[in-house]
């Protein structure tokens, strides 16, 4: 699946870099309320919600645990994104511009954060003690699902440059030409 993002370039306009999103109902709502030059507080918006979710290898932020991205995004770049107020852009981005795996690996990575951050601030005590063992020894089962998934994401991007039938893309298929 090819993204609606074509460029990750933050520096740039939003909605000129990208301007196939404005062919969705809800990003170009966004877009037409937004009534700062150049629609710069819309385009800060979508760049903090493409810093926020999007796993393409040009976000700087793709590798780092979502409550930290979420903090630098708002601190540092898009100071007014609430993901409460703005979650119908999240999702919508969500579903346009990721695959099925990646939105699972997405979702599954942040229930393994939230799992890693409850069992580092649970203390063990003899009431929780076989829970905690229980929570401790089904992580392994919960990372290597996310392993699995991660293959199967890697050969979906590999398969990428294929064709129907399996014929792989010219060079003037692939733009390179």
């Amino acid at each position: 699946m090819e993204s609606l993002l074509t460029s990750f370039d933050t520096t740039t306009n939003f909605w000129e870099a990208n301007p196939a999103f404005l062919a969705i109902k809800e990003f170009k709502d966004l877009y037409s309320k937004d009534k700062t030059k150049r629609k710069a507080t819309s385009s800060k918006l979508m760049w903090g919600v493409a810093l926020l979710v999007d796993p393409h290898e040009s976000n700087p932020l793709r590798n780092t645990r979502h409550g930290d991205k979420l903090q630098i995004i708002v601190e540092d770049f898009a100071h007014h994104l609430n993901t409460r107020e703005h979650a119908i852009y999240i999702k919508l981005y969500e579903e346009l511009c990721m695959t099925p795996v990646q939105r699972t690996i997405l979702n599954l990575g942040r229930k393994l954060e939230e799992r890693d951050e409850f069992l580092m601030n649970t203390h063990y005590n003899l009431d929780n003690a076989k829970e905690l063992d229980t929570l401790i020894s089904n992580t392994k089962k919960l990372k290597e699902l996310y392993d699995v998934l991660m293959d199967e994401l890697n050969k979906e991007q590999q398969g990428a440059g294929q064709t129907r039938g399996g014929r792989t893309e010219s060079a003037s298929e692939k733009g390179d030409l």
